[in-house]
Formats: structure tokens, C-alpha cells, sequence
């Protein structure tokens, strides 16, 4: 992969990230100027497109457009309260990368060591393999050279004419996407096993020779939102925080995608890379087959679940099984197991999603959430219990009102009781199917969510009920 200013850290001893051009290059004409803008609502669209002068593209799903628009028209938008955010093209915009992990560092190790570690077998043993979730890879691209028939491949990128190989194409140039895949697919020529081998996975491919900009992501996010996609990985990251990128991201999260991010791998204490540092997304950092932070891993705060990222078995450009290591690669491991939990709880939220996976979770080194290794290493130990499928909320007065709950296989084997909340806030634990709310308010409205508890006390991510008590 070539360098120009931005560089793209691709693990096979390829850790990941993204370089960001933030936008196409400079205007010829003194008087216009290229800029991305975000746009409150429809008579900010209206007035974005009415000024520019040529628009390069409308991500419709982010509220974003791209184009070239007079200076004075652009002065304008700055004021307007229909404008969010005016970001203008300057010739030496600021670059992004994220440091490539020293090669000749993987230590060769047993086979699929890293889905015992997760214990994944208990999860396919109980039937769940990912199958009916889809799931977005935006990264290199996918290669041809293996049999997944369940992969769809797409490219936001265009050809660069300079090289001899067409960038354009959807398949996988470099091999950062293909191992990606391999670790969430798994492949069966080099018995490799994949933590969710039956999802839907569309691999979105956003890299050139030198970088993804920053357009090719958004369009790939945008498409994510307007196919309704489960679950993103991005495995890839930028020193900087972007407005823009910042807004697709709340975008896409506001849509009910998860997104799922690398750390990075700068190293222990090193901050963590963007987009993974932003709120809305599911920082990732890396373990060996020790459970220990990797040292390459970058940590903070934002860190939410850890996962085995070195020396990591997985698939090349060729199909061939090979070793690498990075955050980029830990980051699979935690969307297939999201995966997973959707397959089991197709009903759930994304935010009852990410929640739930907290209680799929062995915490790693000091008591509760670090920022080393977040909540913890996710873990399939123990079979999930069966959600609550309804709550039916009946007999409301002005300070009373009877749940009743429907699951499929109420208090099975796998369960235990069911856990009532009111409000966000514990009520009690029960063994039968109804449960009558007293001393409410009368004219309020209360939310009701209502979890399984497993035997092994882990919970269902639940299903919320909201009603309004009488006068």
C-alpha cells in the first residue's frame, strides 16, 4: 500500500487504521471552495443545494452533503441556524493515521486458540452461528480466492490510474479485510473456525493505495443505514476527532446499527483512536492467549470489551492460513459475538444489545470496568437464557397496573425468574408471569422493562412497555 502523507496500519502483522483524507482536493477558482456540510433538517438540505455549485454527493442518511460552493455562499451557511456544521477543504488539511505494529512480533500458537478462549463452540453447540444477521465490513475488501458464499461485496472507492491494479474492484488488494473476515467467517480449506460462520456479511470496500478518505466511509456508512445492516466493524481509526465523521457516526447509531471499533496500536496508555473513542461505538482493545492487554494495545476509559488480537490465526489474500496481530483483528471477535446475542435476541435493540454483552463478560484485571480491558473479556461460558418475548400491560388505574409477561418457553431449563424494572430502576424478582405495580402516580407515564434471569444469574437483554396510569 503506497504512502502519501497518510498511512493505513493493515495487520497480518497488519494492525489496523484509517487514514482520512477529510475531503477531495483544492478548487481552481479563487472564488469557490470545496466543503462538506451538515444540515439540521430539510430547509437545510434545500439551502445546501440551492448554493453549491456543483455537489460531489448528498449522504441523505447523515445529513451531509459534499460540493464546491461560492466563498460568500458559504459565509452565509456559517449563519444559518438550518446549518450544523460548515467544514471547507484547505490544501494542507490535517492527515490521519494510526502507527503500523512492528512486523516479526506474532509468536505462532495453537489453532483457533482464540475462539476457546471465548468459548464460541457453546454458543454454536446451542445453535447459534450468526445466521439472518447482517453485518457490514468496512475495510479493504474481501478476497475471491475463498468460498464464502454468504459474503456481498461493495466499493466506494474509485480506480486510480497511476496503478496497475483496478481499486475499484470489491475484492481485497491488500489482505486486511480478508483476515477480518476469516476471523468472523472462519475458513474450512485450513480449519479455521469463525466466531459467527453463518451471518450475512457485506463487505464495504472503502481503501485506496493510500488511505480510505474519508467520502468512501461515509458513502459506506450511509449504505449501512439504508440496508438496514445489524452490526459494523470498523477496524480501523484516527487520531483526531472530525465533526463530520463524528456526525455520521451519531447518525448511524441513531439508525440502531452498532458500531464496533479498534482501540488502536500505539500502545498501553496511548489514547484511544477515533472513531472507537466516540460514545456511540464499542472500543475494542486487544489480549494475548494469556488474557493480557497486549502491548500494543491502546487503552483508556473508552474501553469496552477486550478480545484476542495476538497472534491470531486467520485467512489471506490467497485463502491460505496465516498469523497477525492488533486491535484490528481483536475487534471481530466482539461483533461476531454481537452476532450472536442478535440471532438469539432478534428483538433486541441495539442498546439492549450492548448492554447484555456486559453480562456475556470475565472481568480481567482490577474489580469492574478498567481501562485495560473494559467490562471484560467476552466469554460464551454459559448457554443465554430466553428472552421475555411480550409484555401485555393491563387492569390501569390512576396508581395500578398488572404486567403480564409472554415468553416462548417460560422459566425453561436455561431459566431461572424474571427480573421486573420500572422506570430504569430494580422493582423485584419473580418466578410467575404476572406482576402488579402499586402506590403509581396518577396521569404519568412509566416504562417497564422486564429481563430472564439465567440460573448462572446472567440476563436476557429484556423488552421495555411503556404506559400512562389514569386520572
Amino acid at each position: 500500500m503506497k504512502n502519501n502523507r497518510l498511512l493505513i496500519s493493515l495487520l497480518t502483522t497488519f494492525a489496523l487504521l484509517i487514514l482520512c483524507f477529510p475531503y477531495l482536493a483544492k478548487a481552481s477558482n479563487p472564488t469557490t471552495q470545496q466543503a462538506m456540510i451538515i444540515y439540521r433538517n430539510s430547509v437545510g438540505e434545500k439551502q445546501v443545494l440551492t448554493a453549491a455549485k456543483h455537489v460531489e454527493q448528498n449522504y441523505h442518511h447523515l445529513q451531509t452533503i459534499a460540493g464546491t460552493f461560492n466563498k460568500a455562499d458559504i459565509r452565509r451557511l456559517k449563519k444559518s441556524s438550518s446549518i450544523v456544521k460548515v467544514e471547507t477543504i484547505k490544501k494542507d488539511t490535517h492527515l490521519f493515521s494510526m502507527p503500523e505494529k512492528k512486523q516479526g512480533s506474532e509468536i505462532p500458537s495453537a489453532l483457533n486458540w482464540n475462539m476457546s478462549l471465548i468459548h464460541a463452540s457453546n454458543a454454536w453447540t446451542n445453535g447459534l452461528s450468526g445466521k439472518s444477521v447482517k453485518v457490514a465490513l468496512i475495510d479493504t475488501g474481501v478476497t475471491s480466492k475463498v468460498n464464502w458464499p454468504n459474503v456481498y461485496r461493495y466499493s466506494f472507492v474509485q480506480d486510480v490510474r497511476s496503478t496497475l491494479i483496478d481499486e475499484s474492484s470489491p475484492y481485497d488488494n491488500d489482505g486486511h479485510g480478508t483476515f477480518i473476515a476469516g476471523i468472523l467467517l472462519g475458513n474450512a480449506r485450513n480449519n479455521l473456525l469463525g466466531v459467527a460462520p453463518d451471518m450475512s456479511l457485506y463487505s464495504l470496500k472503502v481503501f485506496k493505495p493510500d488511505g480510505a478518505p474519508i467520502q468512501a466511509i461515509l458513502k459506506a456508512l450511509d449504505w449501512s443505514i439504508a440496508h438496514k445492516i445489524d452490526i459494523v466493524n470498523l477496524s480501523l481509526g484516527m487520531k483526531m476527532d472530525d465533526a463530520i465523521l463524528r456526525n455520521a457516526i451519531a447518525k448511524t447509531s441513531k439508525a440502531g446499527i452498532i458500531l464496533v471499533a479498534a482501540a488502536g496500536n500505539d500502545g498501553n496508555g496511548e489514547n484511544v483512536e477515533y472513531p472507537a473513542r466516540y460514545s456511540q461505538v464499542i472500543a475494542v482493545s486487544s489480549i494475548d492467549k494469556q488474557s493480557r492487554i497486549s502491548s500494543f494495545s491502546n487503552t483508556g476509559t473508552q474501553i469496552e470489551f477486550a478480545a484476542p488480537g495476538n497472534s491470531v490465526y486467520s485467512t489471506d489474500l490467497q485463502g491460505n492460513r496465516r498469523l497477525g496481530s492488533g486491535t484490528s483483528f481483536a475487534t471481530p471477535h466482539v461483533t461476531g459475538f454481537l452476532a450472536l446475542l442478535k440471532q438469539q435476541y432478534p428483538r433486541a435493540t441495539s442498546s439492549q444489545l450492548r448492554k447484555a454483552l456486559r453480562d456475556y463478560t470475565i472481568d480481567l484485571g482490577v474489580k469492574g470496568k478498567d481501562p485495560l480491558y473494559g467490562y471484560g473479556l467476552i466469554d460464551f461460558s454459559h448457554p443465554l437464557p430466553n428472552d421475555v418475548q411480550d409484555i401485555q400491560i393491563s387492569n390501569i388505574t390512576s396508581s395500578s397496573a398488572v404486567a403480564v409477561i409472554k415468553a416462548t418457553k417460560s422459566l425453561n431449563s436455561q431459566s431461572g425468574n424474571y427480573r421486573i424494572y420500572l422506570n430504569g430502576s430494580y422493582v423485584k424478582t419473580i418466578n410467575t408471569d404476572r406482576y402488579k405495580f402499586t402506590n403509581l402516580k396518577k396521569k404519568t407515564t412509566y416504562k417497564v422493562e422486564i429481563k430472564t434471569r439465567g440460573k448462572d444469574g446472567r440476563l436476557s437483554p429484556g423488552v421495555e412497555k411503556t404506559f400512562r396510569t389514569q386520572s
